[in-house]
């Protein structure tokens, strides 16, 4: 252990500092991504296959077992329209091309430049309006159309059965369920590089990040740099059982001195960072989480994640709504072959967050990028239960979710009750008496059918259609709305019903 650990310093360190940081990042960039499984299968936490099917880890590379080189060159098509029932139309096309080069299991390539083109659905207007921002996509303009262009990478190398070294501009995604109060992959992509290494039932992550953030109202700002350090470690302890312990601290380019760079001293791929950061007198933001995934019956799998942004347990016990006992908690269920039968998955999940989770004094350091949460994405001091049933057959598939989420957003502009993240907690109006829900309160209700017909397999190109049913209740204001979308895609991570709806709740 002590020379592995020493080889992933030398690594990490060597490759951040051999690498210029504008080749990773541009803080004005907006970059994005698809193929949302795609780090389910490519590191640590494919706890559900692994679990479920009771197998070795899947290859890496997302693809079938080989020893040959391979390379494909295919077209990404996307042409959806959405309508309101008010009748508000909305177009958005997304078009380029696929570069994928593989050499068996060693060595993998993607890269995927791509043209957005598109008008903001007034769903989405609000949230757009205060940040600049289209959720799940990244800065755009103000205007109704909008073009930008971005692009997919992925760069992945296995030397060996231990270790495996990735570069990729994508979000990352901590666990199996539809939520992660950890990570979670329907924020806006970003730079990353990976080093994980894999010995007995271990498998160790070290992840290091490059975002940007600014005020949330001050959009004449540019974006600061800003950089996560996340730590993951999952234990398979039987083969019902695996184990995860995370730990990630979002580190800002700029302190109380001015410009401080990118701080080597989280580049130590096995120290703690709570400890690090007090021995330091740093104010970055860290947080921790445990999750633990098991397998009951034949193919079922419960999991749960806990999050602790802050605990102190003589407060805690207190039981008076200090505003520092910051923790969340995820709890769900998946059945991959329901009642039996293969064709039909379900998942069922409830999140509770409390209220000031991942928020910090300091917008630079709050757990998030581009304004934007980079887990759980509707911030905190809220509840939702949600749950589908997924059914496929041949090149059909249909799926149906519902979803129940209870949230309390800031009544007062200069006061922050724990809703917005991007708000400092220093502008709290007292230290005791949070408690959950506390604040204007939202009362949101949603059902979805969707449907997807596979055209063209080796395109991965889809026919799509979809309706939504939404009802919100505000005080005793009460309001209904629906969306309907048709469209072709070919990459199922660009789910423009789920981006739109996400803008259209978003209360900072």
């Amino acid at each position: 252990m002590k020379h592995l650990s020493m080889l992933g310093f030398i690594l990490c360190t060597f490759v951040l500092q051999t690498t210029a940081q504008n080749f990773f990042f541009h803080p004005k960039s907006a970059f994005f991504s698809q193929d949302s499984n795609y780090y389910e299968q490519h590191i640590v936490f494919d706890a559900v296959n692994r679990l479920v099917n009771n197998a070795d880890e899947q290859s890496i590379f997302n693809e079938k077992k080989n020893r040959k080189f391979n390379i494909s060159l295919i077209p990404v098509l996307n042409f959806t329209s959405a309508t309101t029932h008010s009748a508000y139309l909305s177009l958005h096309s997304l078009n380029g091309i696929n570069l994928k080069v593989t050499n068996g299991e060693k060595w993998y390539f993607e890269w995927q430049p791509t043209l957005f083109a598109g008008q903001v659905n007034a769903n989405a207007a609000f949230f757009v309006h205060n940040n600049n921002v289209l959720y799940g996509y990244g800065p755009v303009n103000q205007q109704k159309f909008l073009m930008r262009y971005f692009h997919l990478f992925k760069w992945s190398f296995k030397p060996n059965e231990i270790f495996n070294f990735s570069l990729l501009n994508e979000p990352l995604k901590i666990g199996v369920g539809h939520y992660s109060l950890f990570a979670d992959n329907k924020t806006a992509p970003y730079w990353q590089f990976q080093t994980s290494a894999q010995v007995w039932h271990l498998k160790y992550l070290v992840n290091i990040a490059f975002l940007s953030d600014r005020l949330f109202y001050n959009k004449e700002n540019n974006w600061e740099r800003k950089y996560n350090f996340t730590h993951t470690l999952s234990w398979n302890i039987s083969k019902r059982i695996n184990f995860n312990f995370f730990e990630t601290v979002v580190a800002s380019a700029y302190d109380s001195t001015g410009y401080r760079g990118f701080d080597i001293n989280y580049l130590n791929p096995v120290i703690f960072y709570r400890p690090l950061e007090f021995g330091l007198g740093s104010p970055d933001n860290v947080l921790l989480g445990l999750a633990l995934n098991i397998r009951v019956f034949k193919e079922t799998v419960l999991y749960g994640q806990i999050l602790l942004d802050e605990f102190v347990l003589s407060k805690v016990n207190q039981l008076n709504g200090w505003w520092g006992n910051k923790q969340a908690i995820l709890a769900g269920l998946r059945a991959p072959r329901f009642l039996g039968m293969k064709n039909i998955e379900l998942l069922g999940e409830i999140v509770f967050v409390r209220p000031f989770v991942y928020a910090h004094n300091d917008y630079s350091r709050v757990y998030g990028n581009q304004n934007q949460l980079l887990a759980y994405p509707f911030g905190s001091n809220t509840t939702e239960f949600y749950t589908s049933l997924n059914y496929t057959k041949n090149k059909f598939s249909i799926k149906t979710a519902f979803s129940a989420q209870l949230m309390a957003s800031d009544s007062l502009p200069d006061v922050s009750l724990g809703n917005n993240p991007y708000k400092s907690y220093d502008i709290r109006n007292r230290d005791e008496g949070h408690f959950f829900l506390q604040g204007e309160r939202h009362d949101i209700i949603r059902t979805s059918l969707n449907a997807y017909y596979y055209l063209i397999p080796d395109w991965n190109l889809y026919l799509t259609g979809a309706f939504d049913l939404s009802y919100i209740k505000t005080g005793g204001l009460m309001d209904y709305s629906g969306l309907f979308t048709l469209g072709l895609i070919s990459t199922m991570h660009f789910d423009t019903i789920e981006n739109l709806w996400r803008g259209m709740f978003f209360r900072y």
